[in-house]
């Protein structure tokens, strides 16, 4: 059995930092700044568009949340 990756819960994502930051504006970059990554680098992993497993990481223990529940893989049947 093989898994396959699958788009990341970008609304999750987002809403995990609107609650620990609502002020922000600029929640990406917040984010960015605070893992030590590229703000270009770690939107293009938040929507999905790029497979960091690195930044995955840190931007699920900036969460606070296991690495799955924001970047979903699915067994493939």
């Amino acid at each position: 059995m093989s898994s396959v990756l699958t788009k990341p819960n970008t609304k999750k994502i987002k809403e995990l930092l609107l609650y620990l930051d609502p002020d922000r504006e600029t929640k990406i970059n917040y984010m960015a700044k605070k893992i030590g990554a590229h703000y270009r680098i770690v939107h293009h992993v938040v929507h999905g568009t790029r497979i960091c497993w690195p930044i995955r990481k840190k931007i699920a223990k900036f969460l606070n949340v296991p690495l799955e529940e924001i970047f979903p893989i699915e067994d493939a049947a």
